[in-house]
């Protein structure tokens, strides 16, 4: 039997690998098939994760309720433009259009247009109370002050049953008044208000279940409707304060000194809320009432200029500055302390940027570069290499994955100086795959006896394109993990937090928890300086 002949030996004066390998000693096609298939699972990864933004964006929900979704994110400018434009698609393709949309639009719409969209959601749901709250305010702020009267009067014969309709109700009729006019009506509705057993309900504005709750952009569009809500308050404790002091600088006080205690009754149940001493009003809401008190407390210390003599201000009156003081403080700084834990929360998303992009993209593209320069330099062949299957040690998938772990798992609430820890955490974390890649290229150029090749082939020159051609093939492995795990990350904080990183000012905190304390030290010091006096 006849042995086949002996191949072709390599030419040893001929071409050699830029990375030092004999194009005959190894499967070569076997290792370009693995490196083909990585690069597929990875693009692969990547295209679900953007399908899955996509459908979670526009796909999961009715396109009128995506819509609806989008605008609560949306300044008002712009949110009322999507809201206009779907509230007149809901009206066309529906015989009976949703009220939650023409509500919506109210929240956001010009003052002057705002009652007629209200009215028309009204009428869509005339049951919701809330609802009508907010309509009888917009008339308020549209100037139609009987109007507003009117539908606050509907509100307060709706369920649940809730004692705020009424003082806008006073508020209204004490607008609408003359300077000629008695203000008796105004003070006899308050004093009905008082005694109801009702609790202060104030409208929220619309939020979508699918977004989470509690964070900054929710915060400031709640705080923003309180104080539209509220302003009738404040301008009904204006005129009856400016009502009183006339009154009394011209010897008429009257019953101004016993109405005081109306408004006194008024402000004491908007901080409390109702009977639930464990219900704790938004700040807003403890603002007006401390206002009514404070305005009770000024007309029943004013005295005629005969009379004028200086008083020392008593317990209730530094209570009532005293947490004035605070809730000042805190409004100022909430600002401040939204945009640093803001800018903390971005840090992540800079993180991942500056090392993905600029460092290891950088290093992969830099040793592609050099080592091509050095294979032209030392007449080396082009990618021949049959160890090119990518690998990546395990160590190094660990770092990475501990790294993009430690943000979806802590990023979340985040201070400026948890952002630095991080910050020098992730940079030494994520050194270590592109260090561990240089030390493995730097041992496998180095080793003695190279494929085929001995050192006096090739030299040193052949040697570092060798070693660069490795660092290039371990960074693109390096890469490659490193997209699949930012992909794995940004799933997993969607499914634990239902929003992604990138969505600033929905995990942004709005300082709920700080808030509501205050509210509850707020309402202690004044109900206890109240109680002493």
């Amino acid at each position: 039997m006849s042995e086949a002949a002996p191949g072709p030996h390599p030419d040893p004066s001929g071409p050699v690998s830029e990375h030092g390998a004999d194009p005959a000693a190894g499967d070569v096609p076997r290792a370009h098939r693995s490196h083909r298939t990585s690069r597929l699972i990875v693009t692969a990864i990547l295209c679900a994760t953007a399908s899955l933004w996509f459908a979670d964006q526009y796909l999961r929900l009715p396109r009128l309720e995506t819509m609806f979704r989008m605008t609560r994110t949306l300044p008002a400018p712009s949110a009322r433009a999507v809201l206009r434009n779907l509230a007149r698609q809901d009206a066309t393709r529906n015989t009976s259009p949703n009220p939650r949309y023409l509500e919506a639009l109210g929240d956001v719409e010009e003052p002057d247009l705002a009652p007629s969209v209200y009215d028309q959601a009204f009428r869509l749901d005339s049951r919701n109370a809330l609802l009508a709250v907010k309509s009888g305010c917009a008339l308020f702020h549209a100037g139609r002050f009987f109007e507003s009267r009117d539908r606050c009067r509907e509100a307060a014969a709706l369920s649940p049953p809730n004692r705020f309709p009424r003082y806008l109700e006073a508020a209204a009729l004490c607008a609408s008044l003359s300077e000629k006019d008695d203000v008796g009506d105004t003070l006899a509705i308050l004093a009905r208000a008082n005694a109801s057993e009702a609790p202060i309900i104030l409208p929220e504005p619309l939020w979508h279940p699918t977004l989470p709750e509690t964070g900054a952009w929710q915060v400031r569009v709640k705080r923003d409707m309180d104080r539209w809500l509220l302003a009738p308050l404040y301008a009904m404790t204006d005129v009856l304060r400016e009502r009183a002091r006339k009154a009394v600088m011209t010897g008429r006080e009257g019953a101004w000194r016993e109405w005081s205690g109306v408004l006194e009754t008024a402000g004491v149940n908007l901080i409390r809320v109702g009977r639930d001493e464990k219900a704790v009003p938004g700040l807003e809401q403890i603002q007006a009432g401390i206002e009514f008190i404070r305005a009770a407390q000024e007309i029943r210390n004013m005295s005629p200029p005969s009379q004028n003599q200086a008083q020392a201000m008593d317990p209730a009156a530094r209570a009532i500055e005293d947490a004035l003081e605070k809730i000042a403080d805190f409004q100022n700084s909430w600002e401040i302390r939204i945009k640093d834990a803001e800018q903390a929360l971005k840090q992540p998303i800079k993180s991942i940027i500056v090392t993905g992009v600029l460092v290891y993209g950088l290093l992969y593209f830099l040793s592609g570069i050099l080592g091509r320069m050095f294979g032209k330099l030392w007449r080396l062949a082009k990618n021949a290499d049959p160890s090119r299957a990518d690998s990546i040690p395990p160590l190094t998938a660990a770092a990475l994955w501990a790294a993009l772990l430690s943000f979806a798992l802590f990023a979340y609430p985040l201070t400026s100086a948890d952002a630095d820890a991080f910050r020098i955490w992730w940079n030494i974390a994520t050194a270590f795959p592109p260090v561990m890649a240089a030390l493995i290229a730097i041992y496998q150029s180095a080793r003695p006896g190279l494929p085929a090749i001995t050192e006096a082939k090739i030299g040193l020159g052949g040697r570092i394109s060798y070693g660069l051609g490795r660092f290039r093939i371990h960074m693109g492995a390096v890469n490659k993990t490193a997209l699949v795990l930012v992909c794995l990350w940004l799933i997993a904080f969607r499914v634990i937090w239902n929003a992604y990183p990138f969505q600033f000012s929905l995990i942004t905190p709005g300082l709920t928890q700080e808030e509501m304390e205050l509210a509850r030290q707020a309402r202690m010091l004044i109900l206890s300086a109240i109680g002493s006096v």
